[in-house]
């Protein structure tokens, strides 16, 4: 994983940080509201990376936020998608693989944190890969 380094970036620099341009962006496109709650979908993250991804990345957004409105305390929804894992899904003893859509949220997940699987896509016979999420929420200044 390669960590988003431009998120936010204090007033004088080249660059203001992606998550400043959209809020931005957002702000003047809206009849200047500011969202009461923001999903960030993110990929690329293995479970190691999880504290990171929330201890950098989750900061430097809330610090954009912070930067605009300092009283402005959106609800946070972090949605981190797994490709990378071992979990597969299968019909006990049928040749086909699992419909599409079907999500898995309970006796193979994580016993403590929010997770589940989904199989979003086709794949070949016998072989439902399905994209792991893991997700969590927050309001920002807490």
């Amino acid at each position: 994983m390669e960590m988003i380094d431009s998120l936010f970036k204090p007033r004088g620099t080249d660059d203001d940080g992606l998550i400043r341009e959209c809020l931005i962006d957002f702000y003047t496109s809206s009849g200047k509201r500011k969202p009461d709650q923001i999903i960030i979908f993110r990929d690329g993250v293995s479970e190691s990376q999880f504290n990171e991804v929330l201890n950098i990345e989750l900061d430097q957004i809330i610090e954009a936020c912070k930067f605009l409105d300092e009283k402005w305390n959106p609800k946070f929804t972090l949605i981190i998608a797994q490709k990378d894992h071992h979990t597969k899904i299968f019909i006990p003893g049928a040749p086909e693989n699992v419909p599409l859509g079907t999500v898995v949220d309970n006796k193979v997940c994580h016993p403590r944190n929010y997770d589940f699987c989904m199989c979003s896509h086709a794949g070949m016979i016998f072989s439902g890969h399905p994209c792991k999420y893991r997700y969590g929420s927050i309001q920002a200044g807490y």
